[in-house]
């Protein structure tokens, strides 16, 4: 029968699959994780950590090239310290803080990471 499926309907048939078994997604990969140290969520914490003063350095230098982001970021976070959920009609999901005019530290968007990192490839592509 599945054979036979669209693309649209074999995602769908996964997507509800997943919400239906979300926990016991979450406890497999969470005993693969534990059963597999060569697993590569350890060998990115190895690599940060191998690597970490260079990030700080990066970090430091795209404060020092981009005071005015770094202004309205550090605004918004004081103005707003609870998170709130995202400001997309149907996701109920925690947001993160978007500014869409960084000269309006205020005025920011709330986005869960899914729709803030769409939202951002839109403005890079």
């Amino acid at each position: 029968m599945t054979d036979n499926w669209t693309k649209e309907q074999r995602n769908s048939y996964q997507r509800g699959w997943h919400v239906k078994n979300l926990e016991k997604d979450r406890a497999t990969h969470r005993e693969w994780m534990r059963t597999h140290p060569e697993s590569k969520h350890i060998a990115q914490v190895k690599w940060y950590a191998e690597h970490k003063e260079i990030i700080l350095e990066q970090q430091k230098k795209y404060a020092q090239d981009n005071p005015q982001t770094q202004y309205a970021q550090g605004v918004a976070l004081y103005n707003f310290p609870d998170a709130q959920l995202c400001s997309v009609e149907g996701c109920y999901v925690v947001g993160e803080r978007h500014h869409p005019d960084y000269s309006k530290p205020l005025e920011i968007i709330w986005l869960c990471h899914k729709h803030h990192m769409a939202l951002r490839r839109k403005y890079i592509d």
